[in-house]
């Protein structure tokens, strides 16, 4: 995927992939049943990262190279303005699509052409040219749950990823003194996830239906490991979802099954545990590999601030 000169290309095979990786992490689990062998979980675990999130991972690779080697580099500079340039004709080909004029979508499509293939020169040129930034972008990434739980993790964090197949959703565990944990989900997780999602499709749902609501947040809670998961002196969470588990709001979640009580009275996750949630182990180490190379330790903020209705307000943006 390293060699795929559009990120287009490489979410294509990376969904490709993931069938093998599901074969994969399903080989290894039935190894572990039958050799209690706990390398084919750190095997699985290797496998489940390898499919997730490998745009990202590769740009913030991309940026950490070009941040070493590439500062005055003037064909880099000219990819990136390229890129810039390609998205913004991809809003202006949306916007003349809203309003039906066909003959401009022509037009406009023509120039996006002339700019792909005026990128895919210039990155075949660039990867001529700079061995040296290709050698730290395409670094191959160690996964491990050691090197993991040593740099991500306090002792008083529990990381947890899901792999979300088409057969099967496998939950990996694991803590910074604790034996991984690496369990395949019962055939009612996918049904039961759903069944709490729709809870979320209605504002009103929730408080309409308070004990269908909480038996579907509950059950879910078991379904996906968490309880089998809890550990003595635990206070934070860190979630690595996967597929339809990013639109999960854990927090949400119900960890005892307390019948005839009001929503506001029900025992929340959020009210136990802190949470915080990650594209992908590799992506997060790659992100404290950037924070730690920053000399200067400053983070700018952006966020639209609405005067009155976020519906017909133009958004203020402040920043810090």
């Amino acid at each position: 995927m390293q060699n795929f000169s559009y990120d287009e290309s490489r979410l294509i095979m990376l969904k490709e992939s993931r069938q093998r990786s599901e074969i994969a992490i399903g080989l290894c689990y039935r190894l572990l049943q039958m050799t209690k062998n706990t390398g084919w979980t750190e095997a699985a675990f290797r496998f489940a990262e390898k499919s997730k999130a490998f745009v990202l991972l590769e740009s913030i690779k991309r940026n950490i190279a070009a941040n070493s080697v590439l500062q005055k580099d003037t064909l880099y500079q000219r990819i990136q303005s390229l890129q810039v340039r390609l998205a913004h004709m991809d809003r202006q080909i949306a916007e003349v699509i809203g309003i039906k004029k066909d003959s401009l979508v022509i037009e406009l499509t023509k120039q996006k052409n002339v700019l792909n293939n005026q990128l895919l020169f210039s990155n075949n040129e660039f990867k001529k040219s700079n061995a040296s930034y290709h050698m730290i972008a395409d670094e191959s990434d160690s996964i491990s749950f050691a090197l993991a739980g040593n740099t991500l993790l306090d002792k008083n964090t529990t990381l947890v990823e899901f792999f979300a197949g088409d057969s099967a959703t496998y939950i990996f565990s694991f803590s910074k003194k604790t034996v991984p944990v690496f369990i395949k989900a019962g055939d009612g997780l996918t049904k039961n996830l759903e069944l709490f999602l729709q809870f979320f499709t209605d504002k009103n749902k929730i408080n309409n239906e308070p004990a269908a609501y909480q038996a579907a947040a509950y059950k879910l809670y078991q379904e996906a490991g968490l309880a089998a998961m809890e550990r003595k002196g635990i206070t934070q969470l860190l979630i690595i979802p996967d597929g339809r588990f990013n639109f999960v709001p854990f927090e949400a979640l119900i960890t005892q099954d307390e019948k005839e009580k009001s929503p506001k009275d029900l025992a929340y996750l959020l009210l136990q545990k802190k949470i915080s949630y990650g594209y992908s182990v590799a992506s997060l180490l790659k992100q404290l590999e950037i924070k730690t190379a920053s000399s200067s330790g400053n983070m700018i903020f952006f966020a639209p601030v609405f005067a009155n209705k976020e519906r017909s307000e133009t958004p203020v943006i402040k920043y810090h």
